[in-house]
């Protein structure tokens, strides 16, 4: 059995198109942001080590900011999915006129969101303690 689409006045609807465009275009936007500082960390951290210090000392602090980049990308690459779900989800309970459309894949991408935004700040720090560590 076909479920019948609910019909919302036209206005309605390009209101409802506007914001589930701006919220996808605000999550794309942060996400790409932490997802390239972060790729663009781990390159400077590279290049650092390759032509500054060659044979660093306290290297547990490279390990360590590497450590905090690739948790961010991994919190922004997982967020990714569950925006899509919170989207679809979200959509389908609008449909329905379902009075909550909050959802649970709605905290978990905030929840990564705020994961990958930490972890990044964090891994700037370690690396400034490894660079400062290892600048004579």
């Amino acid at each position: 059995m076909a479920e019948a689409k609910t019909e919302f006045s036209p206005e309605l609807e390009a209101h409802l198109r506007g914001l589930i465009e701006a919220q996808g275009q605000a999550f794309a936007d942060f996400d790409r942001t932490v997802l390239t500082l972060a790729s663009g960390a781990l390159a400077i951290s590279l290049v650092f080590v390759h032509n500054v210090a060659p044979h660093p000392g306290h290297v547990g602090w490279l390990v360590w900011s590497w450590a905090m980049f690739g948790s961010s990308l991994i919190a922004i690459l997982c967020s990714y999915m569950t925006s899509q779900m919170a989207h679809k989800v979200r959509i389908e309970n609008l449909y329905e006129k379902k009075a909550d459309t909050t959802t649970g894949w709605s905290a978990a991408t905030w929840g990564l969101n705020i994961a990958a935004a930490a972890t990044f700040v964090s891994g700037v720090g370690l690396l400034i303690e490894f660079a400062a560590s290892n600048v004579h």
